[in-house]
């Protein structure tokens, strides 16, 4: 699964609304075990993103990274490459362990908008 797939805030809110119900021991340790992974490949992306940034930012006369409104000032071809590097972070593979519908019981209940959001976590 792409890492740009993970960052789907409706995937995360989805695989949220999921551990929060009862499941079956086996299903409920992948669940886990799935959003464990992710939260470590969030993080490290993020501060991968916020490293490069304020590598790339404009320097003060100390040499430490300039901000306004809470953000690294960056010159066109500076945020340029931050989005370039960004691209290729959002397409590195994660590996996260799939999910099957035959695992769930028909007791969790989520929306038609959630089961689709977590339809690239399925390995059918």
């Amino acid at each position: 699964m792409k890492l740009r797939e993970i960052r789907n805030p409706v995937l995360i809110a989805a695989l949220e609304e999921l551990s929060s119900q009862k499941l079956p021991m086996v299903l409920g340790y992948k669940v886990n075990l799935m959003q464990e992974k992710i939260d470590a490949a969030l993080r490290g992306f993020e501060k991968t993103r916020l490293a490069r940034a304020a590598d790339l930012a404009s320097k003060d006369e100390e040499g430490k990274p300039m901000v306004e409104a809470n953000q690294y000032i960056l010159s066109e071809t500076s945020l340029s490459q931050l989005n370039q590097e960004i691209a290729e972070l959002e397409n590195e593979e994660i590996e996260v362990p799939s999910l099957s519908l035959s695992q769930f019981p028909a007791t969790v209940n989520l929306t038609p908008k959630q089961i689709g959001a977590l339809k690239p976590l399925f390995g059918e």
